[in-house]
């Protein structure tokens, strides 16, 4: 679990993180979403939230254009609570834990 993003659950926060790539996901029509990869996620401080979180790639990241792996950005978030694991209702599985997110990315820009 991230800790240190449970503490500031549903606060919007300035962050730093490095680019990391670029990937997708399915989405839940089957369609498939791009990605963008981020490391070493700080706050304003330099404090460590995460070592990585993936993002939707949003019309923020996408006014950047491309990006070389290891640039620095800058940008806000809403800390967001989710839920996360294995569910199988048939064998009554249910593996779900909650997590912590940086979600709705805005102010997203190059500082290096």
């Amino acid at each position: 679990m991230r800790v240190e993003l449970m503490k500031r659950n549903r606060d919007r926060i300035k962050c730093y993180g490095t680019f990391k790539n670029t990937g997708t996901k399915s989405g839940w029509q089957g369609e498939i979403l791009p990605t963008v990869l981020l490391t070493d996620i700080r706050d304003e401080q330099g404090n460590i939230l995460t070592d990585h979180l993936w993002f939707n790639l949003t019309k923020q990241f996408e006014k950047l254009g491309e990006i070389p792996a290891g640039t620095k950005l800058e940008f806000e978030a809403r800390v967001k609570e989710y839920f996360k694991g294995y569910v199988n209702r048939w064998n009554d599985i249910d593996e779900r834990r909650n997590d912590y997110k940086l979600s709705y990315p805005t102010k997203v820009r190059i500082v290096n």
